[in-house]
């Protein structure tokens, strides 16, 4: 084979830096990324509830999507993204995320946006009681 020459190596080299951050920042997981999204699809508010989030945003919203993704602090979350009447008016775009632990063994409700404004806590969990209360009955929290 002979020996490396410069021309070699400045082959070689790029090459290896590509291969390397192919394996370090490349495509995501996509199997352990479903299992978040499945595991929020499945969950519910409340222990007591019976509707689970899929079947709520199914139910009342348009153009449903969700995403997994992982913040820069390494925080597990699965966003909501659709149409959906919010405070019974027409349909308004919603952002919804859900931070989920990494054993997936809970998660919190995190930010809700409206039209891409960001709604207070008190605004995200009536909207949630409203979509996940049998008959579209505000439930009590």
């Amino acid at each position: 084979m002979g020996k490396l020459s410069k021309r070699n190596i400045l082959w070689v080299v790029p090459f290896l830096i590509i291969i390397v951050y192919w394996f370090m920042y490349g495509p995501s997981n996509d199997e352990k990324n479903k299992q978040y999204i499945t595991y929020i699809k499945e969950s519910t508010l409340t222990n007591e509830s019976t509707t689970n989030f899929e079947s709520a945003f199914n139910e009342h919203c348009n153009n449903g999507e969700w995403i997994y993704f992982k913040t820069s602090s390494r925080q597990n979350v699965v966003e909501y993204i659709g149409a959906c009447p919010v405070d019974g008016q027409e349909l308004s775009n919603i952002n919804l995320q859900f931070i989920v632990e990494k054993d997936q063994a809970s998660f919190t409700v995190g930010a809700m946006l409206v039209d891409g404004e960001k709604q207070s806590t008190e605004e995200r969990d009536a909207f949630l009681n409203k979509i996940l209360s049998p008959n579209n009955e505000i439930a009590t929290p």
